[in-house]
């Protein structure tokens, strides 16, 4: 989704700065989101669960030299059972991974962006519909897109905050799993959708950048889930 979005603010004209734990993926990323010419999209290596490194990280950066942050981190811990010790070890788990790991950047970032920016931060149609065994992650989504609403007063008129909620999507996340099993994980799902049809980056990565242009938004939580949230 994050290399999706890149992609669509590259369309646009923007120069797109991608930041990830591994310097190996980012340069395999750039060259993806602009093949022609990976120079176009600047890159950084840096784990947004390393305090002192966010920090060091956004210290670095020039007053107003960016003016959007599209924060797409966090994925699932396995946490179905929040029951004992290790259920709690999940639970917490979960909101490290998905929620203050996109929380973070914000805390650290948002007083060096320019005036008229914004900030995507990414949930999930979970935070609405939790199946059994998703209570945690589900929960971790519905605080995402809580935060911003209060976050959109705490940093408007400067900065506006929105979030982003996609459904199943057809991302590297399911890449290990066994391909037969992957299409009919997607097509199952995606054919009790409204829209037939599970997601791809590119449905996200275009909802991201709608975002990020429509200046008189913000505070809001847009489903891009094909219908997830409201399916019968």
């Amino acid at each position: 989704m994050g290399k999706a979005a890149a992609k669509a603010v590259l369309a646009c004209g923007g120069t797109p700065f991608i930041v990830s734990r591994s310097e190996g993926k980012l340069v395999a990323a750039a060259s993806e989101i602009s093949p022609s010419d990976p120079s176009r999209v600047k890159y950084a290596s840096c784990d947004c669960k390393d305090e002192a490194a966010l920090q060091a990280f956004f210290e670095a950066q020039a007053q107003g030299s960016f003016n959007h942050m599209v924060c797409t981190i966090g994925e699932s811990a396995g946490c179905s059972d929040i029951r004992g010790a290790e259920g709690f070890r999940k639970l917490k788990e979960q909101f490290e991974i998905k929620v203050f790991a996109q929380l973070a950047p914000i805390c650290f970032g948002v007083d060096k962006m320019a005036d008229g920016g914004s900030i995507v931060i990414t949930s999930g149609a979970l935070s609405r519909r939790p199946g059994g065994g998703s209570s945690a992650l589900g929960a971790a989504n519905a605080s995402l897109e809580s935060i911003i609403k209060g976050l959109a007063n705490d940093f408007g008129p400067r900065v506006r905050v929105n979030c982003i909620s996609p459904g199943l999507t057809n991302t590297d996340m399911w890449s290990s799993m066994d391909a037969e099993k992957r299409e009919g994980m997607l097509a199952g799902f995606g054919s009790r959708l409204p829209l037939k049809r599970a997601g791809e980056p590119n449905d996200v990565g275009e909802a991201i950048a709608m975002l990020l242009c429509a200046r008189y938004t913000t505070g809001c939580t847009l489903d891009c889930d094909g219908g997830a949230a409201i399916r019968a």
